[in-house]
């Protein structure tokens, strides 16, 4: 017979406890009634701890261009649009630009990737996926940069 193994939170982090056969106890007081003793192990999720990006494209340069919108004294009325052009540096081949990036609406149709020396093709974004985890934003693309 197993013991429940119910999911638990503990301080933001999660742990499902496993299972363990319930053992009984031998009980010399009066009672007829058997005490258990109900052994969990609980098992832990490695915490993430590298929330850096990856070195193989860095970012050197940011052109951000910000529009502020404000209506009234209430906050829940503040929001902003923009845009932004990001210089990176090749320091190793990569099929992927990983970038941080959190609470931010990202529009499919403004994102490419390109080389501005005309004589250098660059590979082409395909799509994009985001790690929730470590904010990470993670344009991925067709080919190996240079």
């Amino acid at each position: 017979e197993k013991c429940p193994a119910p999911n638990i939170s503990l301080r933001g982090l999660h742990m499902k406890r496993q299972a363990a056969p319930c053992l009984p106890l031998i009980d010399n007081s009066t009672s007829s009634t058997p005490t258990f003793n109900i052994q969990q192990t609980p098992t832990v999720t490695p915490k993430l701890t590298n929330y850096r990006i990856p070195t193989s494209l860095y970012p050197t340069h940011y052109n951000i261009e910000i529009q502020t919108y404000i209506a009234g004294d209430n906050a829940a009325n503040f929001f902003f649009k923009g845009h932004v052009k990001i210089w990176l540096r090749c320091d190793e081949p990569s099929d992927n630009v990983t970038l941080h990036l959190n609470g931010v609406t990202v529009d499919n149709s403004s994102l490419g990737f390109y080389s501005e020396d005309l004589d250098h093709s660059s590979p082409n974004y395909t799509d994009w996926s985001a790690d929730k985890k470590r904010h990470f934003f993670i344009l991925n693309l067709d080919d190996f940069t240079e």
